[in-house]
């Protein structure tokens, strides 16, 4: 099981994000996680609320990262469909963004998401995840990744972000930061950003703990 706590989707302008200091521009969502109970998840910029489709679970956990509220959302995994949806439409084509989580995760069999939207064609799709095999962030875009060094399925709480800094265009120049730290890119075959968004796109909107479009990869 893995646990997430505290996911905000923001343009920004600043390739640069710490536990302390966001280098926002426009916040335009964020989900506490933090209820304790429900079936609802508020999203507290911009009213695009989460929720459970039919016949799909979570679980509330008396956990959280020190220092604040200690309740989280626990996924389970591949022992039945458990994630998050969202009508948010997520951040499209190259326009900068910042996604940032709390997490504490078990290492993950497969390609499974933290955060992810978009389309399923070559540079389309935005999947934030972990990289199997080195357990440490990966930003996916469907024919290309980006993905950093250090492990992270440790059993311990982190604040990790993938940002796509304003002026970028290829999947190279995504960045990954942990627990505030720059985590320097050790991979990936890069390609164009153009995420979709919407359903004039052909594109899923933001689902949190499931990499949406790929049959049972949940989190």
């Amino acid at each position: 099981m893995s646990w997430i706590r505290q996911v905000i989707c923001a343009l920004t302008t600043l390739g640069y994000c710490s536990v302390a200091t966001f280098g926002y521009g426009e916040l335009v969502a964020h989900w506490p996680l933090d209820e304790g109970s429900g079936e609802t998840f508020v999203d507290m910029a911009g009213g695009n609320d989460g929720f459970l489709p039919q016949d799909v679970t979570v679980e509330w956990a008396d956990d959280g990262p020190p220092g604040f509220q200690d309740s989280s959302v626990r996924f389970t995994g591949n022992q039945g469909p458990s994630y998050i949806e969202t009508p948010f439409i997520g951040i499209g084509g190259a326009n900068p963004r910042t996604i940032t989580a709390w997490i504490k995760a078990e290492p993950q069999p497969f390609a499974t998401a933290m955060v992810a939207w978009g389309s399923l064609a070559n540079g389309r799709k935005w999947h934030f995840r972990i990289n199997q095999g080195t357990n440490s962030l990966r930003t996916e875009f469907q024919g290309g990744q980006n993905f950093a060094g250090t492990e992270l399925t440790d059993g311990e709480w982190h604040f990790v972000s993938s940002v796509f800094p304003e002026g970028a265009v290829e999947g190279a120049e995504i960045l990954h930061y942990l627990d505030g730290v720059l985590d320097p890119r050790t991979g990936g075959t890069s390609r164009e950003i153009d995420t979709g968004a919407g359903a004039s796109e052909d594109a899923f909107p933001v689902h949190i703990g499931f990499a949406a479009g790929h049959a049972g990869r949940f989190f």
